[in-house]
């Protein structure tokens, strides 16, 4: 009893405060809380924490507000006024218009540290004040993340869990661990049917590291990006593994794809292996042999010009790379457009 009239006098004080914060911005104020908790029943720690959420207007076709985070006034995670493993958050941050009864809150809670996440909408009640929602259990979404230098190119790869939400990326870029990260790609990018993304960074120098961090688009990257993993552009392709040894065979998806008229595919193979990677058209005939070797364990990047075994360019249309490798086979497709 004694625990709950504390907790109603923090809920109280939330209020008052975060009143007087909003009616000075000129917005309705409504408060949403939650408990945070990781996969294992955890708090999370508060450093390691950060949200971001923007509104939806639902009575205007789904407009979106600005996007807000846990750096703003009122808004806080584990050193708000509810304390540790509590989320807080104030809808009258948002100014790009008024909150209503029934827009929808979209928020994403992330702890980078250990690659968690939880995105949600939040129908807004404004029968209720504070609104309190449901436990915030966060959850494993970035399985793996690395890096590979060549040849005038570093290529970031990442892969997601299968039951992770849909999103979508920008790729940041820094020549220092704990410098400062520029964002590097304009469209976002998705991840292909078997939740593997691929981004190649060209505006490299060889002998130079460079380290990549992961945003979220959705949330404008306000949350603490994902990250880093490091990888040198170099000539010495035999060596061109910046991590440790992959532990699965995978075929990744080609990039650009559609394309014309080059393209590159990614594969890599967890130990010595005999490699075969093979183009065909739609009839199923053989168009190219690109790899037909013994391989060791690591990641290998490999171009495709559009020609044929013979030098010959071929039409415009549907093709398939098929890669043989150990037990491992698999096949994906891909677009030449011209």
């Amino acid at each position: 009893m004694f625990r709950k009239r504390i907790l109603s006098a923090g809920i109280f004080l939330v209020v008052l405060l975060l009143l007087f914060v909003s009616l000075s911005q000129g917005q309705v104020p409504h408060t949403v809380l939650g408990m945070v908790r990781d996969d294992n029943e955890n708090i999370p720690p508060a450093n390691d924490v950060t949200f971001a959420a923007f509104l939806i207007d639902v009575s205007d076709g789904g407009v979106q507000s600005e996007t807000r985070s846990n750096y703003d006034t009122g808004n806080a995670y584990g050193n708000g006024v509810m304390g540790e493993g509590w989320f807080e958050l104030e809808c009258a941050n948002f100014t790009q218009f008024e909150w209503a009864n029934g827009d929808s809150l979209r928020l994403a809670i992330a702890n980078a540290t250990n690659d968690q996440l939880l995105i949600l909408s939040i129908p807004l009640d404004a029968a209720v004040e504070p609104q309190l929602v449901q436990t915030l259990h966060l959850q494993p979404f970035l399985q793996n993340l690395n890096a590979m230098g060549s040849d005038d190119q570093v290529r970031v790869v990442w892969t997601l869990h299968q039951t992770a939400p849909h999103l979508t990326f920008h790729i940041f870029r820094s020549t220092a661990e704990e410098g400062f990260y520029q964002k590097l790609n304009a469209e976002p990018i998705a991840p292909d049917q078997q939740q593997q993304c691929i981004y190649t960074d060209y505006q490299v120098s060889n002998g130079i590291t460079y380290w990549y961090k992961l945003g979220l688009a959705e949330f404008s990257d306000s949350l603490s990006l994902f990250g880093p993993v490091s990888a040198t552009a170099r000539t010495d392709v035999a060596q061109e593994n910046d991590f440790s040894g992959p532990t699965s065979y995978q075929l990744f998806q080609n990039y650009p794809n559609p394309f014309n008229p080059r393209t590159t595919i990614t594969y890599q193979v967890p130990q010595s292996s005999q490699v075969s990677l093979v183009i065909y058209n739609l009839l199923g005939q053989r168009v190219r042999t690109l790899v037909k070797a013994t391989q060791q364990s690591g990641c290998y990047q490999v171009d495709w010009d559009g020609q044929d075994e013979w030098g010959n360019s071929v039409a415009s249309g549907i093709y398939f790379f098929r890669l043989s490798a150990g037990p491992y086979t698999r096949i994906r497709k891909m677009t030449l457009l011209k």
